[in-house]
């Protein structure tokens, strides 16, 4: 999405869940969503990819038959992304690591670079999302 044009339409794409490899198909079609000329596109893009990992590494998304989809919704104001999954036994929650801890820091990122961001129970799954207000 270049500065100037009118909105985006929301959209949204499933990917297969069983495959990480999936996860970086996920990012390059955000990246063909909001367009790799956006203002913001590195921040959406590592967000967007970190909540698509976390869906595939920590919930039903992940197994042989999973899947997880992503949605977008975006105007030259702010861009809005969420990652459904297939559920998980605990809801995605901010963690504090150790240094020294190999995983935890996901939603941390999300937390610092978003300018909103949560997580909604919904049927069969969770939704992670974040937005992303236009800088001006």
């Amino acid at each position: 999405m270049n500065t100037g044009q009118t909105a985006l339409a929301p959209t949204s794409r499933r990917f297969a869940g069983h495959d990480l490899e999936q996860v970086s198909a996920a990012r390059h079609w955000l990246l063909t969503q909001i367009g790799e000329d956006h203002p913001a596109a590195f921040v959406i893009s590592l967000l967007g990819t970190e909540l698509a990992t976390n869906a595939v590494r920590h919930t039903a998304s992940g197994r042989r038959s999973g899947h997880f989809e992503i949605s977008v919704d975006a105007n030259d104001e702010r861009v809005w992304i969420g990652v459904v999954d297939q559920g998980a036994a605990t809801k995605p929650s901010l963690m504090h690591p150790d240094n020294g801890a190999d995983s935890g820091r996901g939603l941390g990122l999300v937390d610092d670079l978003a300018d909103h961001w949560g997580v909604e129970e919904i049927a069969g799954g969770c939704l992670v999302w974040f937005l992303v207000l236009a800088r001006q």
